[in-house]
């Protein structure tokens, strides 16, 4: 059986985005035009205003659409020069003959946008929003292994000897919990790229999503997980449900169309101000501190698998280790600033070292008490329990030379990743000290078809931003200080 290539974006995120905006704007084109109807002389400068406003929060999409160009201030350049020509633009017509009637009738589409597009996405009855089956899986044929399986994919998640290497913690406690409850865990076990969208979509894709530096900048920031991925479509075809656990860190991570049920995070007033920040180009001056309210791991513990359709296959990324939200006894705490992370001092890195550890510690618990309940209400299930790739407390690595990577152990805190992995004794032979998240699917697929599909050669692919030594890269690397 051939897998096939991951899938590409789904751009209806952004037409809601975009179509929330220009509400927006047609709200302040209202009021300007009211302003005007009642002779007000400000009806110029308020609707200057709304022009400027609107700009505000079109930037967020505005940088994203130019990240190719890779200089944020000559994005932000690029926004203010726009922004002004727009207001330019927009005043003059206000001001000749029929002008003011066109803006008004612009205004009154602009506000009914949002109302239908809510109107088209609202929740099915009775599931309040929070679980909706939207295409009922075939029935079974009988006498069929048909296991559930569960993908907990956690954000940044070491493996425990990197953890020892790089941040001086012991974590035999939780691995060997895994272990007495049927989870083996490889001891070499290496992320396929460096980056969440490339790890996960490789993985869910059940094949490389690119190979070459050509494809990297092609391919980047066009990837939509949660989408008819190659492993969601096998088990599909095989008679399961996709239950997709809803993302709110990562836009790429929200579900789609393809997902039969949705289990949606809890929404807070931390996450809608964070939201309209990143619209904005406030992210210059002001440090974005919300706290992302994504379906957590935790949550599992209340996850019924008996009130699901069944068999299912169940996918959760979590960020709990991404943002350093909670102390080691799972308590709120101030975040500390991400970005500290390669470009802070020796004093902020510590602090990072100490927040992340903190953290695991909390996840940790989360984890356990998750699989445990969820173990005792589906005994016979397969999971996998992963992460995407590694962590940077190393510090100024974006700003050194790529050989300075590869000559020290660095890159392995890159990639070093959890990977264990629940299946039934025969199935474990299947697994290998070294196997990657690429072959993920393709080991559990083969468990219950009791075939052994072909396995892919795992593979390292390390790649930056623009913004990394001034130009980016895309490179396979190995483990041994060499390329292959």
């Amino acid at each position: 059986m051939n897998f096939g290539v991951a899938n590409r974006l789904d751009h209806g995120d952004y037409a809601v985005i975009l179509a929330v905006t220009l509400a927006f704007f047609g709200g302040c084109l209202a009021f300007a035009a009211l302003a005007h109807f009642v002779g007000s002389r400000f009806d110029t400068g308020l609707i200057s205003a709304a022009s400027f406003a609107m700009c505000i929060f079109l930037y967020g999409d505005f940088s994203r659409a130019l990240q190719f160009i890779g200089s944020p201030k000559l994005i932000l350049a690029l926004w203010l020069a726009a922004s002004m020509t727009l207001v330019v633009l927009v005043r003059r017509l206000w001001t000749i003959p029929g002008g003011a009637t066109a803006l008004q009738l612009l205004s009154l589409t602009l506000l009914v946008s949002p109302v239908v597009l809510s109107l088209g996405a609202a929740p099915t009855p009775g599931t309040n929003g929070r679980e909706v089956l939207r295409t009922p899986p075939p029935s079974l044929a009988s006498g069929l292994y048909r296991p559930n399986v569960y993908l907990i994919s956690h954000d940044s998640y070491l493996r425990a000897d990197a953890l020892a290497t790089f941040y001086g913690f012991d974590n035999r406690a939780f691995t060997n919990r895994l272990s007495a409850l049927g989870f083996l865990l490889p001891s070499h076990s290496y992320a396929n790229y460096n980056f969440t969208n490339l790890s996960l979509t490789t993985e869910l894709g059940m094949n490389y999503v690119l190979s070459t530096a050509a494809e990297h900048k092609a391919l980047l920031g066009t990837l939509k997980i949660s989408g008819e991925t190659e492993a969601a479509t096998q088990f599909k075809r095989r008679g399961y449900t996709y239950i997709f656990a809803n993302n709110g860190f990562f836009g790429s991570l929200k579900c789609s169309a393809f997902n039969d049920v949705c289990l949606n995070p809890q929404t807070s007033s931390y996450e809608l101000y964070g939201a309209l920040l990143d619209l904005t180009p406030a992210g210059w001056i002001v440090t974005n501190p919300s706290v992302y309210s994504s379906y957590t791991v935790d949550r599992l513990t209340d996850f019924e698998p008996r009130k699901q359709r069944q068999p299912f296959l169940f996918f959760l990324h979590t960020v709990g280790l991404h943002n350093f939200a909670w102390d080691a006894d799972c308590r709120y705490r101030p975040l500390l600033p991400l970005r500290q992370l390669v470009i802070g001092s020796t004093a902020a890195l510590s602090a990072i070292k100490r927040a992340y550890v903190d953290q695991l510690q909390c996840v940790n618990r989360m984890t356990l008490a998750a699989v445990e309940s969820l173990l005792a209400r589906d005994p016979e299930a397969i999971m996998i329990i992963q992460a995407d790739h590694g962590t940077w407390s190393i510090g100024g690595l974006r700003s050194r030379p790529r050989k300075d990577w590869m000559a020290t152990r660095e890159a392995d805190e890159l990639f070093a990743i959890l990977n264990a992995y629940r299946l039934p004794a025969r199935c474990r032979r299947l697994l290998y000290d070294t196997i990657s998240p690429v072959n993920s699917f393709r080991v559990v697929l083969s468990c219950i078809d009791g075939i052994d599909y072909p396995l892919l050669p795992d593979r390292h692919f390390l790649m930056s931003g623009p913004e990394w030594n001034g130009h980016p890269f895309f490179e396979e690397v190995s483990f041994n200080g060499q390329r292959p």
